[in-house]
């Protein structure tokens, strides 16, 4: 019996069981691109990365083609995080003065307005306080991005049927993982500059004591001359003359040395650069995008529409989840039940036959009858957890899952353990099993809640009782 549970569990977790994959998209330029890395312990492993060109119409082959590529790592069912960058958000960075506490969260909603070039209705934010307030003023950061910009982005994935779970803006990783991991390895205080490099294109983020004071956005177009250093000085030169401070550091998030010493020539800072990953081949952004969604540090810009749409296909799949595990059930349930009795008439069948081969020899018959009682005796104690598995697939009611069944001949004890959706399940099936003639002192000895991060709520739960005397002969 208990063989059989365990076969069956492993069954229904080889099923259900989700890898630490992930998917990462983000638009670069004229190309989507799609990075698959896997989470082991501490450490990233690249899986695959795969591009679609954009700006031109996609024929249904092409994309059937790209769907066809991206299934290989799907069938494993990544969470997938889509990176928006700077250059399609905005970051505001502002002071009030002389509002108290109680006011704040009022005047932050009343300045929102006149700090964005959106209607509020068309914006999709949020804010952070930095620091600590001084003289009655308080700094606020601001991070946005028009709603219909999200709505471009999430549809070109949805043509493509990737639906993410979470959307990150660049600007919000960045700041995250120099707080979070660049701080602490660098020491840096005063004024910094933290860049991040793209092909021809850069996002600057001025610190001051680890509070952002201006978040910028460069990019080189193709008719300009000269190094990207150039453009990145000229708004180095702006900052100063604005907030009258010059960056003591200036350290640069990107893997290749070279790359960053030909980006930035021209420029005035030393720069350092920084590899948190420099053994993976794979975007600085993209891990650290992968890191802040593992610890839950930056904000999910997903629109409420996707959202609904991602919980409908996670319902989907629960419910064929859940119909395979009620099939993967049965299936058990007609193993344990049927086999030992197929087994026993197959015996049956062989001692008799050995009757009519042996019938001059008396003691040989007498000896072949014991036998035959035996294993008589054997399959009328057997037909006992028959009919409890019968019975017990009658009391299943929907949405409980049996996970584990334990059954002691002697004395006819029985302990189901199992897992419901609602806790009323769980009585219903107390309630069920009570009613039934075949079993007695039916109890509910535990029903506990528990927090799933896909499912929400589960209660899991222990009945135990024991066969009576109405089983059928």
């Amino acid at each position: 019996m208990q063989l059989g549970s365990k076969l069956f569990l492993f069954g229904f977790d080889a099923f259900r069981r989700k890898d630490s994959v992930f998917g990462v998209s983000y638009l670069l330029e004229k190309q989507l691109e799609v990075v698959f890395a896997k989470r082991a312990g501490d450490q990233w492993e690249l899986l695959g990365e795969e591009h679609m060109t954009r700006g031109e119409p996609l024929s249904e082959q092409a994309i059937s083609d790209f769907q066809s590529r991206l299934s290989l790592y799907r069938y494993r069912s990544p969470v997938w995080i889509h990176l928006i960058d700077r250059s399609a958000a905005f970051v505001k960075v502002f002071t009030l003065t002389g509002i108290s506490t109680q006011e704040l969260e009022a005047a932050i909603a009343k300045r929102i307005p006149e700090e964005t070039p959106y209607h509020a209705e068309e914006l999709s934010y949020h804010y952070s306080l930095e620091g600590s307030p001084q003289a009655g003023a308080q700094q606020v950061v601001m991070f946005g991005i028009s709603k219909a910009v999200l709505r471009d982005h999430l549809g070109e994935l949805d043509r493509l049927g990737l639906i993410p779970d979470r959307v990150l803006l660049s600007t919000d990783v960045l700041l995250w993982l120099y707080r979070t991991r660049i701080v602490p390895m660098k020491r840096e205080s005063g004024t910094t500059v933290f860049i991040h490099l793209f092909p021809k294109q850069a996002e600057l983020l001025y610190l001051e004591n680890g509070c952002l004071l201006q978040s910028r956005w460069i990019a080189q177009e193709a008719s300009e001359h000269g190094a990207l250093g150039d453009t990145i000085e000229a708004a180095a030169g702006a900052f100063q003359r604005e907030f009258r401070r010059v960056p003591k550091a200036a350290l640069v998030l990107e893997p290749g040395r070279q790359r960053v010493k030909t980006s930035l020539a021209g420029f005035s800072l030393a720069t350092e650069p920084v590899s948190l990953w420099p053994d993976l081949a794979i975007s600085p952004l993209v891990v650290a995008a992968l890191e802040a969604h593992h610890a839950r540090g930056v904000f999910n810009f997903t629109l409420p529409e996707i959202e609904m749409k991602r919980k409908r296909e996670a319902n989907t799949r629960e419910r064929v989840n859940l119909l395979f595990s009620m099939l993967f059930l049965s299936f058990s349930i007609f193993l344990m039940a049927f086999t030992p009795v197929l087994a026993n008439l197959g015996e049956v069948a062989w001692l008799r036959l050995r009757l009519y081969w042996l019938s001059d020899s008396i003691r040989e018959v007498k000896t072949l009858r014991a036998q035959a009682l035996q294993i008589q005796a054997f399959r009328e104690k057997k037909s006992f957890p028959v009919q409890l598995l019968v019975r017990l697939r009658e009391a299943i009611p929907t949405g409980v899952l049996v996970k584990e069944l334990d059954y002691k001949s002697e004395p006819g004890i029985f302990l189901i353990r199992g897992v419901a959706g609602q806790e009323t399940f769980v009585e219903q099936m107390a309630n069920a099993l009570s009613h039934s003639p075949l079993f007695q002192s039916v109890t509910l000895e535990r029903v506990q809640a528990q927090q799933d991060e896909q499912q929400g709520t589960l209660y899991h739960f222990e009945i135990k009782g024991r066969l009576g005397g109405g089983a059928e002969p």
